[in-house]
């Protein structure tokens, strides 16, 4: 994944006053700027955020002290366009010890910006914003295809484990190992894919993609019933769960 440093820089130049970071909670992005960090962060946010395919409105700012580091938390309420609710938060961080004066005990107050200039500055103009006749189609065929290509690529794992049978499997040939292993497998794919693939709701994709595991769990227990297989299909519905959420989170 390209760093969002090089991102922002291939965008609005070389020069522009980003350091390491993702802008997630744990990996705040750096603002090396000592003067104009507020207004470079909103703009960044504002960036980010028009990239996604959001509207958007901003909601608050929040700073927070984390060992000696001064970041900014700003959140925005985000939805999909023509949708009649506000139906996501989207929360980006920065690091903006390098410009906070330690000795205020005031938050920084977000900046105005003016209309057409990102970050206030004349240099930086606002990035086009995508067709939203393709916009729609993207996200429609991205929904269309979420289900079939998480049981796709899982049902594409599953195979290409039997078919090379790993170490562990030529040395055991007990059936139920197996079976853990691909339940696992298969369960863990369909979560993963399914989830990052959905463009929103990410919840909700989280449920079809779990109630798709069910489907294909209750498939091999009927195969392999009895207690053993049913813990195995069991493996594959809780590993859906766990890589969907660990999806959901990550973007």
């Amino acid at each position: 994944m390209v760093p969002l440093k090089e991102v922002l820089e291939k965008r609005f130049g070389s020069d522009f006053p980003v350091g390491a970071g993702t802008t997630k909670r744990d990996d705040p992005l750096v603002i090396t700027d000592r003067r104009d960090y507020v207004s470079i962060e909103y703009g960044i946010a504002k960036f980010l955020l028009e990239q996604m395919g959001f509207e958007y409105k901003f909601e608050q700012q929040r700073t927070h002290n984390y060992e000696d580091r001064i970041v900014d938390e700003l959140v925005y309420a985000a939805k999909e366009p023509g949708e009649p609710e506000w139906t996501q938060t989207r929360s980006f961080f920065f690091d903006i010890t390098a410009g906070f004066n330690r000795s205020s005990t005031t938050t920084p107050e977000k900046p105005k910006v003016p209309t057409g200039h990102v970050f206030g500055h004349s240099n930086y103009s606002s990035p086009r914003k995508p067709s939203r006749a393709g916009h729609y189609l993207v996200v429609t065929l991205r929904w269309l295809a979420f289900l079939p290509l998480a049981f796709l690529a899982a049902w594409l794992a599953t195979r290409f484990l039997m078919f090379f049978r790993l170490n562990q499997f030529q040395q055991n040939n007990n059936p139920y190992v197996v079976l853990f292993f691909m339940q696992a497998a298969s369960g863990a794919i369909i979560g993963w894919v399914g989830v990052k693939v959905a463009p929103a709701a990410k919840t909700f994709a989280l449920v079809c993609c779990a109630l798709l595991s069910a489907l294909v769990a209750a498939a091999y227990f009927l195969k392999f019933n009895g207690l053993l297989g049913g813990l195995a299909a069991a493996t594959g519905l809780i590993a859906t769960i766990i890589a969907g959420y660990i999806a959901r989170d990550d973007d």
